[in-house]
């Protein structure tokens, strides 16, 4: 993490500080470990080293030194679930393999970040009549849907008037923050 080893604690930059107690929370070998805004008092350099520091190369953030500490109670499988928190969507899009968007206190969508980019697409309304059972979610110019419920229901909601194809060749999702506003507006 880069962390000024001669310096005092309170002598750090905020951005350190923050590093510093995500190295002792992670000391502990937590299974589960919950991150509120990890990154937002980071410039963006450190963020993504941070972010990187974290989900390198899908190992462990303390892969090396479990690996030198073998001999004693370290577990050198370690590997813990990170539940992060953010409105810096974009540093994340490299890192999750699932997201939960949440609004007024329900989930909206749970999905594998790879099915969402798969299967969710923000298409125009103009596209489509569906019924509101069959979007994820609505706003005044777009819908939300999962084109794998679009091709199991569609055929029993003939008065749908929607443009499957159009829709299915629709391009993906840009990106968590596209999708946020989509699920948003």
């Amino acid at each position: 993490m880069r962390l000024p080893m001669t310096r005092e604690v309170s002598q750090l930059s905020g951005g350190d500080q923050q590093k510093l107690a995500v190295v002792l929370a992670l000391a502990h070998q937590p299974a589960l470990i919950i991150l509120d805004e990890p990154v937002s008092n980071l410039d963006p350099m450190t963020r993504r080293d941070f972010m990187r520091s974290l989900f390198q190369d899908e190992q462990p953030f303390f892969a090396d030194a479990l690996h030198e500490h073998d001999q004693d109670d370290s577990n050198p499988e370690y590997a813990p679930t990170i539940l992060i928190s953010s409105h810096l969507l974009s540093d994340l899009e490299r890192v999750v393999s699932h997201i939960a968007f949440m609004r007024d206190g329900r989930i909206q969508l749970f999905e594998e970040w790879d099915t969402v980019l798969e299967c969710i697409r923000i298409v125009p309304k103009s596209l489509c009549n569906l019924p509101k059972s069959m979007c994820i979610a609505e706003n005044r110019e777009q819908a939300v849907i999962d084109l794998r419920v679009l091709r199991d229901q569609a055929k029993n909601h003939p008065e749908s008037r929607c443009n499957i194809d159009e829709i299915f060749s629709a391009p993906a999702i840009n990106g968590l923050d596209d999708l946020f506003i989509a699920l948003n507006s």
